[in-house]
């Protein structure tokens, strides 16, 4: 393995006249990685073995060392160039505890308990609709200089002011099981406070006493009757409830709750926020029909909300009427549907459950559910079968969470958010909430302090063994850097700082979650006497064969220090990435992402500015191939809906709203215009998207940008707007002519489909997106921000190249509905001809039948069979399981009629 390793390096280091393949440079990056924290010193052996070429060892050694004085220069912060100074151990406070230390109390600042705020706030400006008639007035200065025109009287005229529409009530659930969401919605609260779009923003209490039914606290912290029949329950229509609740707490399984919601919901919208993810919601009380609402008016009540009714849903004259309960999470796709359903009647409309005027469905209304008893304790082999299902999907956000806390003896949810917002910043609050009841931990709730956590032991076991080291630094940095970070921050998290010099002794976990360097104990006034652990010295010693017996995954190859290749090694390091540098010190100007310096790049690599090659002298010409100027770029092919019926002033018009809705939708989307290549193609834009730009940004951002603003953009519109965007990410190649490459023929392909087509009429949609397999299974499937895999649906196309599998979907709306004979469908005139030949069949039938005389039977068969054929063509959607003998081809039925 070293002698591999060396040899890759050799040949990097002569490469310095060519190119330097990016594969090769990161496993050089790796290798420096590995090994550029080795401590060498002057008499180890390596450095005396003997050696022919002294002199050129010599110099290697100054190579060398120079080279480690300069990451020690730039690495001045790190943990190996503090690993011999004295630090200060960093310790969770547990009350409960029997380890004690002395030290002192400190408050270290919080993560924000809100992910994703910006973007949830984003998502609620469809809330900042007025009330243009408010109780306050304002002076309307046309009416008084009208007014004094015509009388010679300066009268002030006043007219209603415009308001914020509605007011928010915040009912949060105070069960055992919600108090880990407290600042989370103290944060949600402040976020709608901000937002200025609401007359005024109240949180009422729904509290859970033991043996005794729910009670409801307003903000005034009066107790209000849960009985329906109650006057309080008959809610202002323009006040919006928000019930924010996991529904574990054993009354959500009986009535009474649902029951008020049912009455709210008749005179108020009425919205349900639940922080568990969504296959959690049929373990809890909220095991109700799902349907998908939608809104008729502005700020609609539940009993005006439109749904669709669930095919098994049995009803009884008893549970009449059923509402309609929006629920979401407190993820910014969610919230915008909602919010778009709820004030501007979006038709794709919002998640929402069915709840009957007995509060619950008859058949779940004596479901056996939790007694309210406190659980028996889980054993070890149930634990561990918990870890083990849990743990089955590695690449999860949430048990990537769960890995990264596993170091942790103890913690709390701001200690669990530091993690999150430093670690895994992808993860939700839905991914928070898997993790926190997936049955591995045990909670300990105090009254002024935050909930601590502790691991089961035998769901730490297993989660440790997924640890690696890397992860465990990745841990120990974070919470370190955190700290140093957010000093003394008041109602922050509490921590203890290990000081053997002061007196006072304070309760806390087994072991510490961080250590705190020498400065930042000493802007804490702590004195630092500890020293890091062996295993965080040096990190090198965990690549070395001899420091652990556990396989090491992505880690150096075992090289003993004092083997001559190991030596060798370093040397031809150290000499690659002095030639490295010194070659990004020359072309150190040439930044592709700025302006005017993709030029300078292209002439660098011997291309001029149209993709022309450079002339080069017979000394100095580098091979180019066809491929160099391949690029992996994201191809967006827009198409506008039925473009031939516009005339030239209508054309002209449309374009120009075309490029205004998707320049401002990259802006909007933090998506740079010069990263961006645009083609007007008359009816529609070619767009590539250089692979600088994430394509998770511009499948789930942009697109949420770009229907927004068609929407915009057809409103008021007599003939709307509709786009089709197809979207492949493969290799592109630019002239001066455009982009061409198979990657733009199959995005074009797509969204020029017939699917395409007809999907965008008979879902009466805006905008549909079509995307290529190896899309979906690369980016889509994998899921993000504003990307819900689930709501994609796929089918087969027949394309020139051949047969492709495509995915739908339809911006803000569920899944779309494809059925097979959708992607068997005739052309519409291949159709008319045969509904006119048809015709004329019927016509001969009609004069027989008129006659008085029945076709025969095989006569009447072909014509029934072609009817059917033809009815299918024109209602793909009604034909789920045609019969092959009742219902042939429209082909064969018409080749066979008479």
């Amino acid at each position: 393995m070293a002698e591999g390793a060396a040899a890759r390096l050799a040949r990097l280091a002569l490469a310095g006249s060519g190119d330097i393949d990016v594969k090769e440079l990161l496993d050089a990056v790796l290798l420096a990685s590995a090994w550029a924290h080795a401590d060498w010193g002057p008499g180890s052996p390596s450095a005396n073995a003997a050696d022919p070429t002294a002199h050129h060892r010599k110099q290697g050694q100054a190579d060398t060392t120079a080279l480690a004085e300069d990451t020690q220069a730039l690495g001045s912060g790190s943990a190996t160039d503090t690993a011999h100074e004295p630090v200060a151990s960093v310790w969770l406070g547990d009350q409960g505890g029997s380890h004690t230390v002395p030290g002192k109390r400190v408050s270290v600042g919080r993560a924000d308990a809100l992910p994703d705020a910006l973007e949830i706030g984003r998502a609620l400006r469809p809330l900042r609709r007025p009330w243009l008639s408010g109780v306050h007035h304002r002076l309307d200065v046309n009416a008084t200089v009208e007014h004094y025109t015509r009388t010679g009287m300066l009268i002030p005229r006043l007219t209603p002011a415009p308001e914020p529409w509605l007011e928010v009530i915040i009912v949060l659930d105070r069960g055992t099981a919600m108090a880990v969401w407290d600042e989370t919605v103290r944060a949600l609260t402040k976020m709608l406070r901000a937002l200025a779009a609401f007359r005024d923003v109240r949180v009422w209490h729904l509290e859970h006493p033991a043996d005794d039914t729910p009670v409801l606290h307003d903000h005034h912290g009066s107790a209000l009757s849960m009985h329906p029949d109650a006057a309080h329950h008959t809610q202002p229509a323009r006040r919006l409830l928000l019930v924010v609740s996991d529904c574990a707490a054993p009354a959500w399984r009986q009535d009474a709750l649902w029951r008020t919601l049912h009455t709210w919901g008749r005179t108020a919208p009425v919205a349900l926020i639940n922080p568990l993810p969504k296959r959690l919601w049929q373990r809890s009380g909220l095991d109700l029909p799902h349907t998908t609402a939608t809104a008729t008016v502005p700020a609609s009540p539940g009993r005006l909300l439109s749904y669709r009714r669930p095919r098994l849903l049995r009803e009884a004259e008893k549970t009449k009427p059923w509402q309609a309960l929006p629920v979401l999470q407190l993820a910014p796709d969610q919230v915008l549907a909602w919010a778009r359903t709820l004030m501007r009647t979006d038709p794709s409309g919002c998640e929402a459950v069915l709840i009957p005027a007995t509060g619950r469905p008859p058949l779940r209304r004596h479901q056996q559910g939790p007694t309210g008893q406190p659980d028996a304790a889980p054993t070890n082999d149930q634990v561990r079968a918990h870890a083990e299902a849990f743990t089955d999907d590695r690449q999860s956000l949430a048990v990537r969470l769960a890995v990264a806390a596993s170091p942790l003896d103890s913690f709390t949810l701001p200690i669990l958010d530091v993690l999150r917002h430093r670690l895994v910043p992808a993860a939700t609050l839905a991914d928070t909430a898997e993790f926190l009841t997936a049955g591995l931990l045990t909670a300990t709730r105090c009254e002024s302090a935050d909930t601590l956590y502790h691991f089961h032991p035998a769901a730490a076991a297993h989660l440790t063994r997924l640890l690696t080291r890397d992860q465990l630094w990745d841990t120990h940095f974070a919470l370190s850097d955190h700290l140093a970070a957010h000093l003394q921050t008041p109602h922050g998290i509490p921590v203890v700082l290990h000081s053997p010099h002061i007196s006072e002794t304070l309760p806390t976990g087994i072991r510490p979650i961080a250590y705190a360097a020498a400065t930042t104990a000493r802007l804490l006034g702590v004195d630092t006497t500890d020293s890091l652990p062996e295993p965080m010295r040096r990190p090198a010693a965990g690549l070395t064969a001899e420091s652990s017996s556990e396989p090491r995954r992505g880690t150096a190859p075992a090289v003993p220090e004092n083997s001559p290749q190991a030596t060798e090694l370093y040397l031809t390091l150290a000499r690659l990435f002095r030639s490295l540098i010194a070659r990004a010190s020359d072309s150190r100007a040439i930044r592709p992402s700025e302006p005017r310096q993709h030029e300078a790049l292209m002439r660098s690599e011997g291309v001029s500015r149209h993709g022309r090659q450079r002339t080069w002298g017979n000394d100095d010409a580098p091979e180019i191939t066809n491929t160099r100027h391949m690029r992996h770029e994201l191809v967006i092919s827009v198409d506008l809906r039925r473009s031939g019926a516009y005339d030239d002033v209508e054309k002209s018009r449309m374009r120009a709203q075309l490029h205004r809705m998707l320049e401002t939708a990259f802006t909007r989307a933090n998506v740079a215009l010069s990263a961006v290549h645009m083609e007007d193609r008359g009816d529609g834009i070619l767009v590539s998207v250089g692979d600088q730009i994430p394509v998770t940004q511009l499948l789930g951002l942009w697109l949420v940008e770009v229907h927004e603003n068609l929407r915009d953009e057809n409103h008021g519109l007599h003939a709307p707007l509709g786009l089709r965007i197809g979207m492949h990410f493969g290799p592109v190649r630019h002239d001066d002519r455009g982009i061409i490459g198979r990657a733009v023929d199959l995005a074009c392909r797509l969204a020029d489909s017939a699917v395409a087509r007809q999907l965008l009429d008979a879902e009466r949609a805006d905008l549909v997106l079509v995307t290529s397999q190896s899309l979906y299974e690369d980016v889509i499937m994998h899921g993000g921000r504003f990307i819900a895999p689930e709501r994609y649906s796929s089918a087969r196309l027949e394309l020139k190249e051949g047969e492709v599998t495509a995915w739908f979907h339809l911006p803000g709306r569920p899944a779309p509905e494809i059925p097979a004979a959708l992607t068997q469908r005739k052309k519409p005139e291949e159709l008319a001809s045969i509904v006119q030949d048809l015709t004329t069949l019927l016509e001969n039938t009609f004069s027989i039948l008129n006659r008085g005389r029945y076709l025969d039977r095989t006569s009447g068969k072909k014509i029934a069979g072609l009817l059917r054929a033809v009815a299918d063509q024109l209602d793909v959607y009604g034909n789920t399981s045609p019969s092959h003998d009742t219902a042939p081809s429209t082909s064969a039925a018409y080749r066979s009629s008479p």
